[in-house]
């Protein structure tokens, strides 16, 4: 019921969760305790059968999922759009329309082939994370780790994306008319088979990122640390180290996008054909 907490002891449990709408809290004895072990040592495996945790009742923050490893999920079969095309999303954690509350997990070794959001699909959906770790999940197509859309605003405190693997969007992919938040968040060596190795922005995808540290992604096309299309992120306090792309080692702008970096350090990123550092093109503007 509404209000009431369940606490789960150490274990692995072969099974798909579903909180439908309720304002619950489930967590770990990590929330008692106070032991990260316990994270790793609380197991939702979703044993390949669809995703790991789904959030489609209208959840709000008071829907709290604390203190658990969410792993071995391959995404739920959805038409979000209502108009008759199936896909495959969000290994690790299904949101629709919906705003819950992630704490303290980890989210790790989920697939969602032919559709997006290895680790995570959001769809007008705003869920807030924190402290969670997002790894070695992967798609054939577009999120590795991280996929929204459609004026989703998603927030994300003190994560880390780990090596996740996309064809776009390595470690994350952003788009359709939004304004996430990232605040101290660590994406490392993430791989996309296409553009952005560890962020990927598009059609309006406003990031507001502080203390956001890109090191060691790469792209084997544009933008290995950074890609952003047509859309105005602001960067505050940002490091880009270490990228690596066919062009834009660092980040690869384009598209009429207005990208503000403050306080900004952008080292030793390879770019195999043009701008190691940054790529500009089609009347885009970096300040």
């Amino acid at each position: 019921s509404d209000g009431d907490s369940i606490i789960v002891s150490p274990g692995e449990y072969d099974e798909s969760i579903d909180f439908n709408g309720k304002a619950i809290v489930l967590t770990s004895r990590y929330i008692l305790d106070n032991d990260s072990l316990l994270i790793g040592l609380t197991i939702i495996d979703a044993q390949q059968n669809g995703s790991v945790a789904t959030f489609n009742n209208s959840e709000s923050n008071s829907s709290v999922l604390q203190g658990f490893t969410l792993q071995n999920g391959n995404g739920n079969e959805e038409d979000p759009d209502d108009n008759g095309s199936f896909y495959t999303y969000g290994g690790g954690i299904y949101c629709e329309e919906s705003e819950p509350t992630i704490k303290d997990c980890i989210i790790q070794n989920n697939v969602a082939n032919q559709g997006g959001g290895g680790g995570i699909f959001c769809y007008n959906a705003s869920p807030v994370f924190y402290g969670c770790t997002i790894s070695e999940n992967t798609t054939d197509d577009v999120g590795g780790g991280l996929y929204t859309r459609q004026t989703s605003n998603p927030q994300f405190y003190n994560c880390t994306f780990f090596n996740n693997t996309a064809e776009f969007g390595g470690g994350c992919y952003l788009r359709n008319e939004s304004t996430p938040i990232m605040d101290n968040v660590l994406f490392q060596e993430n791989l996309a088979n296409n553009s952005g190795g560890g962020i990927s922005l598009k059609d309006n995808s406003d990031l507001e990122g502080n203390n956001i540290r890109l090191i060691g992604n790469e792209a084997e096309g544009l933008g290995g640390g950074l890609y952003v299309n047509n859309a105005d992120p602001d960067f505050s306090f940002l490091l880009l180290a270490n990228n690596l792309a066919s062009s834009g080692g660092g980040t690869y702008i384009r598209n009429n996008s207005s990208v503000v970096f403050s306080n900004v350090t952008i080292a030793n990123n390879t770019a195999g054909l043009y701008g190691d550092g940054i790529y500009l093109r089609d009347n885009s503007d970096l300040v």
